[in-house]
């Protein structure tokens, strides 16, 4: 299951160019050497990855709770559906998700200490900018925290949506490096297979999760005794 989580990052990552390019064009590495520039890149967006995983470890956690209880098939089948009926009956959902009041205080709060960020081009300064930047609703980040509660636990939690934030890398690393360019070229092309892509996640965990059904109901006859009773 980790490959869906790296393929929603991929389909993930020309909305975060949309919502979060901004901020990577004005991050303080542009007066640095081309390879300094490489780096404070790669730092500022190591951070948000980071945060993105310890989301993940969190949501693990529940998950876990949920495998145990043995309600995670119930739930992969659950999100899956939704994940597709939302992709196929509203093709732009996530780019309209509007973030509840009290996570649109905390967005001040975080683009505030993003800005008082600008001035300090130190590599530590730009990984916190990306654990800040990791902290900005995003209606696609959400998406993928909720296909985490498929996860059995923390470690798989975290490690689900560290591979969701490295397949959000490619673009934002262009998109730093290249600027406005690569978003203006590629986010429209990209844009119109989000949905189906979404859609493919969605029936993935559908599928997950009456596999998961058909190897429990084996399993319980595998284990059954057959008992003799004679006459």
């Amino acid at each position: 299951m980790f490959y869906l989580a790296f393929i929603l990052g991929l389909t993930s990552s020309l909305h975060c160019v949309g919502m979060c390019g901004p901020i990577a064009l004005a991050l303080p590495v542009h007066r640095r050497s081309a390879v300094g520039k490489v780096f404070g890149i790669i730092s500022y967006n190591l951070g948000r990855i980071a945060m993105y995983a310890l989301f993940g470890f969190l949501i693990g956690g529940i998950g876990g709770v949920a495998f145990a209880g043995s309600w995670q098939r119930g739930i992969s089948i659950t999100i899956g559906i939704l994940m597709a009926a939302g992709a196929l009956g509203s093709f732009s959902w996530w780019e309209r998700w509007s973030a509840p009041r009290f996570l649109q205080k905390q967005t001040g709060w975080v683009l505030k200490s993003l800005r008082e960020r600008m001035g300090r081009p130190g590599l530590p300064s730009l990984f916190a900018m990306g654990i800040l930047n990791g902290l900005i609703p995003c209606g696609m980040v959400y998406l993928a925290l909720v296909s985490a509660l498929t996860m059995p636990g923390p470690g798989a939690g975290a490690m689900y949506m560290f591979l969701f934030g490295l397949g959000t890398l490619p673009a934002m690393l262009a998109t730093g490096l290249a600027g406005q360019w690569v978003s203006l070229k590629w986010r429209a092309a990209f844009k119109r297979a989000t949905p189906y892509l979404v859609a493919v996640a969605g029936i993935i965990l559908i599928v997950r999760g009456v596999i998961q059904g058909q190897d429990a109901h084996a399993e319980d006859h595998r284990h059954t005794i057959p008992i003799c009773v004679g006459k």
